[in-house]
């Protein structure tokens, strides 16, 4: 496996990789010597060999990294860059934060009390460098009110249950938040947690009970629920301070219900305690219905408070803030379930929290002197990820107010007030003409219909796995340069019918992809057909086992769990006849698609009832240059009945191939 260093060169390589790169260059890139950049270069080229991939040098030029095998190269890169994250064995420890990472698990994750005398032997360090490394993890954790306390019984961490589950998620999930929710299912540091069962169990019960979640809560629960359990299974449990009776109340209802499955998922007994504290994550956090709900009497002059702060910020911005109806109410919804929070000393990440103070220091300084006054938040401490929360809503009104046209694309946003009107008003002020912006939609809301007549899809949520019939362009929710590059070049492209896929985000060149034979994954192994009427869950399980890794049982088993995850999100039949089920998190080790067609329509769901055409999409865990073109042929097909007529009258490999390769 390669060492952190060699890997940070090899991704050098790996960003130029259609020009050599000097050794110099190298080394500037990642902080290293010419001489070393050059000692680590011979032995990445032995280590990378074995693994599809060639590393060539030419005297004046640098070196260039090729393949011979991409796939079997893209897939031991994976395999390093997980390692990299995940770091077990004490022979990858490499650097000084590395041996800091590694005790920091052992305390907070395993629960461990290594003495001085034990960790000095497991790292091969000295005594005293063991002491210099728990000094700074002291400093790292005495923001939070946690104590390392040192003794004869070894090392023990010492502070309040909520805010040691507090550091765990700032100091191993930070990077999470800036994906969708199903970004954790790829996670392995809390594997036995099972983050497919958890989302699936939350997502389903909020939806039942009509909570729709902005997805910083969502993502934030999904994190406390895995913490909970590891951290039960260690004999650990929350004390929750709570002035308000939340024992009849909707959101309490429901997180009893998310313990009650999850306690028959996973054999353990949670602590009513742990009831509360979900029900203070998920009360008054949904989207509908905050007009009406109550507000506590603390916050009963909360209008008159904004209104205030609104009028003085507004003075020194130089903009009427205080006229903006729909800034008032936004606030407002915001302002309710943060004061919750802060009773419960709760407070959120918040993943854009560096963008807004780099891009907009004076609009966020200005906004955490004002609000800072305000009466109602003066004896809270409040974190600048909340102050940063409150920015967003103000940046979408100046957003607004610099521009009142209106446009066209479905946005995807984290279901966020703020963050969803800032990037509309960002993508209004930049595309005029344009766009015109359908609707604004969580992507734990997207739908059939609300794809429809779409041409694609703007999201600031890395959607990953996610498949969908029109393409995806990736951005940042406030929309910077080259998010504005990126739209303006998709925006350049023919129609989508006849046009490269953006569903994941790629800069090749469309001959490279022309080059790829695409029809390599239709294999007659993985073509199916059924004469006969064929329910839903038989099919899938026919088509799982054609799959090459099929004949491991747990993973037929974790595919089908996959493909309920992604279903959980939104629907994967798309003009009634077609259906493309796909895992949330790619599991296989090539790309592969298993095809069928149904003589007999199959009942898909109460809402689909005469799908006949399926592909079931199998990514790779590497690359999938194929699947890239695949997709907007299926975008196509579905809009063609003469070629639904045509397989269906001769339904064999040979005909498909034919009838689909002009679509690629």
């Amino acid at each position: 496996m390669l060492t952190k260093k060699e890997a940070a060169i090899v991704d050098a390589l790996l960003q130029h990789q259609t020009s050599y790169l000097s050794s110099q260059k190298i080394a500037a890139a990642i902080g290293m010597s010419d001489r070393t950049i050059r000692k680590y270069l011979g032995l990445i080229e032995d280590k990378i060999g074995h693994h599809g991939a060639v590393l060539t040098s030419k005297s004046g030029y640098g070196y260039l990294l090729s393949f011979t095998d991409e796939e079997a190269f893209q897939l031991y890169w994976q395999e390093v860059q997980k390692a990299d994250r995940f770091i077990k064995e004490v022979t990858q420890l490499e650097e000084s934060i590395d041996r800091r990472h590694y005790i920091i698990h052992k305390l907070f994750l395993e629960d461990d009390c290594p003495t001085i005398s034990d960790l000095s032997q497991e790292l091969y360090l000295s005594k005293t460098s063991i002491a210099q490394l728990l000094h700074d993890i002291k400093d790292l954790v005495l923001p939070y009110g946690i104590k390392v306390q040192t003794g004869r019984k070894g090392i023990r961490i010492v502070g309040k249950e909520g805010a040691i589950r507090h550091f765990i998620k700032d100091y191993f999930f930070l990077d999470s938040f800036q994906q969708s929710v199903f970004s954790l299912i790829h996670d392995e540091l809390l594997e036995e947690s099972h983050f497919s069962e958890i989302i699936m169990v939350v997502i389903d019960e909020c939806r039942n009970a009509q909570l729709h979640l902005p997805d910083f809560i969502l993502h934030n629960l999904v994190v406390h629920l895995a913490l909970m359990i590891r951290r039960i299974h260690l004999g650990k449990e929350m004390k929750i301070v709570s002035g308000e009776q939340l024992g009849d109340s909707r959101e309490y209802q429901v997180a009893q219900r998310i313990l009650h499955r999850l306690s028959e998922s996973f054999a353990l007994v949670f602590p009513e305690k742990e009831a509360e504290y979900i029900s203070i994550h998920l009360h008054r956090g949904s989207i509908e219905d905050t007009e009406e709900q109550e507000i506590p009497q603390k916050t009963d002059d909360l209008a008159t408070q904004l209104n205030h702060q609104l009028e003085e910020l507004g003075q020194e911005l130089q903009v009427p803030l205080q006229t903006d109806g729909h800034l008032l109410e936004s606030l407002k919804a915001h302002f309710v379930p943060l004061v919750h929070r802060l009773d419960n000393h709760i407070q959120l990440l918040n993943p854009l929290k560096e963008d807004i103070i780099k891009q907009y220091p004076l609009v966020f300084e200005a906004v955490k002197q004002h609000f800072s006054r305000m009466p109602l938040l003066q004896h809270y401490q409040i974190t600048d990820d909340e102050y940063a929360y409150i920015s967003l809503h103000i940046l979408a009104s100046l957003e607004k107010m610099s521009t009142q046209n209106h446009h066209r694309v479905l946005v995807v946003c984290a279901s966020g007030y703020g963050s969803a009107r800032m990037l509309q008003s960002r993508l209004e002020k930049e595309f005029p003409q344009e766009l015109e912006i359908v609707e604004v939609a969580s992507y734990l809301d997207l739908s059939e219909h609300k794809l429809k007549g779409i041409d694609f899809i703007i999201s600031s949520v890395d959607l990953g796995n996610l498949v969908f019939l029109v393409p995806v362009v990736r951005v940042n929710v406030l929309l910077q340069s080259q998010d504005i590059a990126r739209i303006r070049a998709h925006m350049a492209k023919k129609a989508w019918t006849s046009s490269d896929s953006d569903l994941v985000h790629t800069s090749e060149p469309r001959q490279n992809q022309q080059s790829l034979d695409i029809t390599q994954l239709f294999q007659e192994h993985q073509f199916l057909y059924f004469d006969k009427a064929v329910d839903k869950e038989t099919l899938l399980s026919e088509m799982i086992q054609r799959l090459d890794e099929a004949e491991n049982q747990p993973f037929q088993l974790d595919f089908r769990k996959q493909i309920a995850v992604r279903e959980n999100l939104s629907s994967i039949v798309y003009d009634e006849v077609l259906a493309f089920p796909h895992p949330a998190k790619a599991l296989s080790l090539t790309e592969q698609v298993v095809v069928a067609i149904c003589q007999e329509p199959v009942k898909w769901d109460k809402e689909h009832e005469k799908v006949q055409f399926i592909f079931l999409l199998s990514p790779s865990k590497g690359k999938n240059e194929r699947m890239k073109v695949l997709t907007p042929a299926l975008a196509s097909f579905v809009h063609c009945p003469e070629l639904h007529k045509e397989l269906l009258s001769k339904p064999t490999l040979e005909n498909f191939i034919t009838v689909v390769r002009p679509l690629l």
